[in-house]
């Protein structure tokens, strides 16, 4: 039997038991908790953007230093080679040195260098420093590890790994922290250990950059399910069981927003697949630079915008990474124009380019650019919710494509517990992997 049949064979069966089961309750259950309450205004944001102080950008400046030795000192202390930083050296780095396209670890590269670009622009954020110049801040940390504070050959991907990957989790972190630290200080440490250090340091003269609100998360949710993983590289494997999490959260309304600072709009989609002898998963942070808002005096909330994402896919010896930006445009469709918060649909379509794939494939990195197309599709209706998305990107020199589709279907229980079904395939020419879940999922709607 093909992998197609199977998969789909598999995840009917299972959405065909629930279906049966939950829709045979009585007519006048309580309404989804998943049915989104849009407002079709621009939400007020509190007056929360100091300014920063000449003295702000210096604290910022040494604090990033501190990282940087931090990790010098890391990487000697765990070497067979400790070597200390010469002056002679960096000066060679700087003038003479070529930079290379490293073969490092797909861990190192595409998780370890995003993190520590996330302490670099928060090291900046949590000194009252605006996005632009965090930034900024982001690109001169991934210059000077790499010229300054290391010595080994200067990396061009992971300056702009480091660069761009740090200032897409370095925001969502940020602004996430502190809702997180509003509902539970510890929370605030760690997502953003910069931010709470900052906030411990300054005690009561500590001052938020971003609102700390719970009202500001669109949507939170958190999947844990038991998943049946396939891999179908030569000629695939029996089915492994694995414990699934799948947290995904929106912060703000994405449909009618209009941008009052760069990526004040965001989701994050990560999932966990593990088991005793595997661990796998992805996440996806996908930002709004900018958006602006259309067709603001109908019953079709609908924005368009520029894009920023970062994706990591990590699958065993299936490991690819993206940085891109793009365009978009979403928009939400009541079923009921009367009622238009209770049943609707939504789309949104991106057209993103990406300036930097980077995969591992045996003991050999490859990086590459190209396009990529993703489509989502969802529909809130009184007593179940569909989202579903399909990516797919085709890239060059490498000439290699991914495509990931998701589909998940969740049928409410109580307003905040839903039973759900999910299934997810990552694949290219010559592999794909799939996982089917079924579990609950607890979840918060505005």
């Amino acid at each position: 039997m093909s992998f197609l049949s199977k998969r789909i064979i598999l995840f009917t069966a299972i959405t065909g038991f629930l279906v049966n089961g939950i829709t045979a309750q009585p007519e006048n259950s309580s309404s989804s908790a998943e049915s989104v309450q849009p407002t079709k205004t621009e939400q007020t944001l509190p007056d929360q953007k100091p300014k920063a102080k000449v003295s702000d950008y210096f604290v910022a400046f040494g604090e990033e230093a501190l990282i940087e030795l931090f990790g010098s000192a890391f990487v000697n202390l765990t070497s067979s080679r400790p070597v200390g930083i010469k002056f002679d050296d960096i000066i060679y780095s700087i003038t003479k040195q070529p930079y290379i396209w490293d073969n490092t670890s797909f861990a190192q590269n595409q998780i370890v260098h995003p993190y520590i670009g996330n302490l670099f622009f928060n090291s900046a954020r949590a000194n009252n420093i605006d996005f632009w110049t965090a930034a900024l801040y982001t690109a001169w940390g991934a210059w000077s590890w790499e010229n300054i504070y290391q010595n080994f050959p200067t990396s061009y991907n992971d300056m702009i790994t480091t660069t761009a990957a740090g200032i897409v989790t370095g925001e969502a972190f940020h602004r996430l922290s502190y809702i997180a630290g509003a509902l539970w200080e510890p929370l605030l440490w760690v997502i953003s250990p910069i931010d709470g250090i900052n906030r411990l340091l300054r005690g009561t003269n500590y001052r938020n950059t971003a609102p700390s609100t719970f009202d500001m998360i669109y949507r939170a949710e958190v999947v844990a399910a038991f998943s049946a993983g396939q891999n179908y590289k030569n000629g695939g494997k029996p089915f492994v069981p694995l414990f699934e999490i799948h947290p995904y959260v929106v912060y703000q309304n994405p449909f009618s927003h209009k941008t009052k600072e760069p990526f004040d709009q965001f989701s994050v989609d990560a999932f966990l697949f593990t088991n005793i002898q595997e661990t796998t998963g992805c996440i996806d942070i996908n930002g709004s630079l900018y958006s602006w808002p259309f067709m603001l005096n109908t019953d079709l909330p609908s924005s368009l915008g520029i894009t920023l994402n970062y994706k990591v896919n990590y699958f065993d010896q299936f490991n690819y990474s993206k940085s891109g930006t793009g365009f978009f445009v979403r928009q939400q469709i009541p079923f009921d124009r009367k009622n238009p918060d209770k049943n609707f649909m939504w789309w949104n379509l991106e057209a993103n380019f990406i300036f930097l794939e980077a995969s591992k494939v045996v003991k050999t990195n490859y990086y590459n650019f190209g396009p990529e197309v993703r489509l989502d599709l969802g529909f809130e209706l009184d007593r179940f919710t569909i989202r579903t998305y399909s990516e797919f990107d085709y890239s060059f020199p490498q000439n290699i494509w991914h495509n990931k589709s998701f589909c998940g279907i969740n049928f409410e229980i109580l307003p905040w517990l839903y039973i759900s079904v999910e299934d997810l395939v990552v694949c290219k020419k010559d592999d794909i992997r799939n996982f089917t879940s079924i579990g609950v999922k607890f979840s918060k709607i505005k």
